[in-house]
């Protein structure tokens, strides 16, 4: 299985709640830039919830450009936790989301990362 390798930079962030007792539940859209093997924009909706220490987070993330030069899009499926450590995150390509000359792809990665200006993922696929 091939391994992408890119850079994203968080373009925007606006997070609101849609709760907020006994626990702090919110809705966030965030859009991304990406650079690499992954070249193009992204928008993830996640909802988040915030105990007493980490926030626990579960989303969607449309993805549209190029993928080792190939033109589509997709969809990843994300869960992880966020924290002062950072952000620790999974994921997987949902099956049947691409489009274009990424239809048919699947994959899955793993992301952690402190706070940053640009954070590096990879992540293995298979068109």
């Amino acid at each position: 299985m091939p391994t992408a390798n890119a850079t994203f930079k968080i373009a925007s962030w606006n997070e609101e709640p849609y709760a907020t007792e006994p626990q702090k539940l919110t809705q966030a859209k965030v859009d991304r830039t990406f650079e690499g093997d992954l070249e193009g924009e992204s928008r993830t909706e996640y909802l988040m919830a915030y105990g007493t220490g980490d926030a626990s987070f579960v989303g969607h993330e449309r993805f549209t450009g190029k993928l080792g030069g190939k033109e589509g899009s997709f969809v990843f499926q994300r869960e992880g936790t966020a924290g002062a450590y950072g952000v620790r995150e999974r994921f997987f390509i949902v099956p049947g989301s691409g489009t274009g000359e990424l239809e048919g792809i699947s994959g899955k990665g793993t992301w952690e990362s402190g706070h940053a200006e640009s954070y590096p993922i990879s992540f293995e696929y298979e068109l």
